[in-house]
């Protein structure tokens, strides 16, 4: 069995990855704490006119949104929001993915419908023009 005594430089190493690993935990709770709850945004569009709506992801409900064609239907269940129902020919809208994270979103395209997720107190844009 080979002894071998731990170097000045073997204990530096450690405290530097110990450090690194400490603080990278202590970063990412604090992004979590600062980020806030997810929201669920529609925004619809209906004779011309546009309107948004955000509701908690953590509530659950059904919920009318009017667009073009007619009212869609969008449930939170579980932390989780889909299309249930929309007036649109394809009803693609209706087979698509449920959303749960910042990010995701979901679209009846022919009735103007949009659905996304993002984190409370989260500023983002739509869009810049110069």
């Amino acid at each position: 069995m080979i002894s071998r005594k731990l170097k000045i430089f073997d204990f530096v190493t450690l405290a530097i990855c110990t450090s690194f690993v400490a603080v990278s935990f202590i970063a990412l709770q604090k992004n979590k704490a600062v980020n806030g709850r997810n929201l669920l945004i529609i925004n619809a569009e209906s004779g011309g006119k546009k309107d948004t709506y955000i509701y908690p992801l953590k509530e659950n409900g059904l919920y009318k949104i009017q667009g073009t064609l007619g009212i869609s239907l969008i449930q939170i269940e579980g932390e989780k929001a889909f299309f249930v129902d929309s007036p649109c020919p394809n009803k693609t809208c209706i087979s698509s993915a449920k959303i749960s994270q910042e990010g995701q979103w979901a679209a009846c395209l022919p009735n103007r419908v949009f659905i996304k997720i993002e984190k409370e107190g989260k500023k983002t844009f739509d869009g810049i023009a110069e």
